[in-house]
């Protein structure tokens, strides 16, 4: 069991990182936070991410990715409107994901968390890998091709519970 914090993930610009850039040309520009079974040779993986994904900007996406075939939704354009979130993971006993996301703390570990629950189920459309006793989890970026390049992924922080 784990659980796993990213503050204040998003996109920026190379001149602010704390500045999303403009949707322009249906961008896919993203950053956020993947888990990825142990076996990198898998193409296996959940993700969620801030940014903008094709006409839907400043959305929060969720992906899963079973076998190279992934299943992918988004809860809405101007989700977060500064193209920034908290994340939380939670991984339980049984292997099984359960993602939130919250607009920004002001004040981290002063201000109380308010987390929602990812598409109000905290589950990402399609089959979950199926994940072992160990996984990886990283903050991740990730462009369309080369539109909207450059720009920066950014995180605050990030804060790990458990195993």
């Amino acid at each position: 069991p784990f659980e796993y914090i990213a503050r204040n993930i998003g996109i920026g610009t190379q001149a602010n990182s704390q500045n999303a850039p403009p949707p322009t040309s249906d961008p896919y520009l993203f950053a956020g936070i993947q888990v990825h079974v142990q076996d990198l040779n898998q193409r296996n993986s959940s993700h969620i991410v801030v940014g903008h994904r094709g006409g839907a900007h400043y959305p929060i996406e969720g992906k899963n990715t079973v076998w190279g075939s992934s299943s992918v939704n988004d809860i809405g354009a101007y989700t977060v409107p500064d193209g920034r979130a908290d994340i939380r993971i939670v991984g339980n006993a049984q292997h099984q994901l359960t993602f939130y996301w919250q607009t920004p703390s002001s004040n981290p570990g002063v201000n109380p968390d308010n987390w929602t629950l990812y598409n109000g189920t905290g589950k990402f459309p399609g089959t979950q890998p199926t994940y072992g006793a160990q996984v990886y989890i990283g903050l991740i970026t990730y462009a369309f091709l080369e539109t909207g390049v450059p720009f920066v992924g950014t995180c605050d922080s990030v804060e790990l519970v458990g195993e």
